[in-house]
């Protein structure tokens, strides 16, 4: 396994293990989208192409955190779903369904 390949690992089990990071990822593009748009709407006259670019860009951030956070879900899901099988084979008699 290279160096790569394990930071990856470590990054996904991390990510799993404490969920309030992809929430707090939701929220946080969230906020920073609520806040853009009020500064920009406050300050319609100084609005140049740079500022516009960049305001259209922060658009595109809480569509990555919400796939992100479903992503986390979909693996919490995954996670259920094999602990359940677990039990059943552990439930029945001979080890097998």
């Amino acid at each position: 396994m290279t160096i790569t390949e394990k930071a990856k690992t470590t990054l996904r089990e991390y990510l799993y293990n404490y969920p309030i990071i992809t929430i707090m990822t939701v929220i946080f593009a969230n906020a920073m989208v609520m806040y853009a748009t009020f500064q920009v709407f406050n300050n319609m006259t100084e609005v140049t192409t740079e500022i516009a670019a960049c305001y259209a860009t922060l658009f595109g951030f809480p569509g990555v955190a919400y796939g992100f956070y479903q992503w986390r879900m979909g693996q919490q899901e995954k996670r259920i779903k094999k602990e359940a099988e677990v039990e059943i084979v552990k439930a029945s008699p001979d080890g097998l369904e």
